[in-house]
């Protein structure tokens, strides 16, 4: 792919890694922090650099350091609500094409929302729901999140259910009952990508389907047969631990849910057999632990937050009360590293030995990847693309677009004034400021792309 400018503002983890992985690509990288410290860490990834405050400096600085008309804008402060806004506004005034924002919580994600932003990445909530199907489908499935667009979109690969053994696809009834998309079939070692219609599912296929995260409960409930006797033990209850029991509710786990926070305990009592506040660290911990705890956990999930005390305590207290399996959230390299010193297993891939996560960094990562190069993390063959419906299609039902048809393509999804509409139905029509989720093999989104002057 072509090289790109990106503009990023803001080096904590999320950034730098963005930051250092858009380097790696190939791709200018202009960046900006207020922290000098930061510049310094990733400074021989940077085409070029500023120590300044976005909300002082602005468009000036921008403007200084030739981030006109960049092709991508990262907007990566999560705790500064108001530096946030400010830097999505002073890259639109110079230009920028496609903005990105990191959020820290739902009210940043509605200030966002109604700024316009083209993608609004949440690291922690996505870490937390992609890490508990990663943890909880018991090996029977792999998921592939798309974190470079901030919707509600999954990539499930699974063994084809005996239900549809040859099928053709048009007859699957995959989008019908399911509201999913078949994105690509393996078999025997190779990838077939966008099936045609007529594509026969054989036994000892692997199917990749595109779905929210609904449609893919849904789909596992009633073709997955999960052993969901076991408890899910989850300390803390920041947003990677909220959604990961949120997550483990819904694929029919039992959640015992714990958090020195009452109001978190609070809001996870409607997904949790058992929730209690409780200080892990007290001297109590480990016997108040027990009080709860009836039987050896299948999994512990442990977030913490920043306290690297605690995160290390609680994994201890679950290992005195027998838990099988972790699923940690380290904050940075340093606190993933004690965890391994202590024999936790940490893997890029997303896999069942997945034990740590590594939210920011895995997410700054995967998105850069993503929205720089098409690319989904872990899932070779696959790219997709989110444009703006062309001019041609404005009017036309998705079943007139000839996606699949003429181009070997498939419409995952559209954008429409923020509310995202997964799967759409073949009569769903395209209209005027839509985005387009598409996904197929790079030539033919290439193709594609120079066809419509996109």
């Amino acid at each position: 792919m072509a090289k790109k400018t990106v503009v990023v503002i803001g080096l904590g983890r999320f950034g730098s890694m963005f930051a250092k992985k858009a380097a790696n690509l190939g791709h200018d990288v202009i960046a900006i922090d207020h922290n000098p410290k930061n510049i310094e860490n990733i400074q021989d990834f940077l085409s070029v650099y500023a120590v300044a405050d976005i909300k002082t400096d602005g468009k000036q600085i921008l403007r200084k350091l030739g981030a006109e008309n960049a092709d991508v804008g990262v907007v990566a402060i999560g705790t500064d609500i108001s530096a946030s806004a400010i830097s999505v506004l002073e890259l639109e005034e110079v230009g920028v094409s496609t903005i990105i924002a990191k959020a820290s919580d739902e009210e940043h994600i509605r200030i966002l929302e109604k700024m316009g932003v083209d993608n609004i990445i949440s690291p922690e909530k996505d870490a937390g729901v992609a890490m508990a199907y990663v943890k909880l489908l018991g090996g029977k499935a792999i998921i592939h999140d798309l974190q470079g667009t901030y919707i509600d979109m999954f990539i499930l690969e699974i063994d084809a259910p005996p239900k549809l053994w040859n099928v053709a696809v048009r007859h699957s009834r995959l989008r019908e009952d399911f509201q999913m998309t078949l994105i690509g079939i393996r078999r025997q070692g190779q990838l077939i990508v966008i099936p045609s219609a007529d594509e026969e599912i054989q036994e000892g296929d692997k199917l990749l389907l595109a779905a929210s995260s609904t449609a893919i409960d849904a789909f596992v409930r009633k073709f997955v047969d999960l052993d969901t006797s076991g408890t899910v033990l989850s300390i803390g209850l920041g947003r990677f631990g909220f959604n990961f029991v949120k997550k483990a509710y819904d694929l029919g786990y039992d959640v015992i849910a714990i958090d020195r926070d009452e109001t978190k305990v609070n809001a996870a009592k409607n997904y949790a057999k058992l929730a209690a506040s409780m200080n892990i660290v007290d001297e109590t911990g480990l016997e108040a632990l027990r009080s709860l705890v009836s039987r050896p956990p299948m999994l512990a999930t442990i977030a913490t937050g920043d306290d690297l005390a605690s995160s290390l305590m609680a994994v201890f207290h679950s290992m005195d009360v027998g838990a099988m399996d972790f699923a940690v959230k380290a904050l940075n390299a340093p606190h993933m590293k004690v965890l391994m010193k202590i024999g936790l297993r940490y893997t890029q891939a997303k896999t069942r030995e997945k034990q740590i996560v590594l939210p920011e960094e895995e997410s700054g990562s995967s998105s850069a990847l993503q929205v720089l190069e098409g690319k989904v993390m872990g899932l070779e063959g696959v790219y997709l693309s989110i444009i703006y419906v062309p001019k041609s299609l404005i009017g036309k039902k998705v079943r007139e677009s000839g996606l699949r048809e003429f181009h070997r393509l498939t419409l995952v999804g559209i954008i429409r004034n923020n509310n995202f509409i997964p799967v759409p139905s073949p009569d769903e029509t395209f209209k005027q400021g839509d985005r387009l989720l598409i996904m197929g093999a790079r030539e033919h989104l290439e193709e594609y792309k120079a066809h419509i002057g996109a």
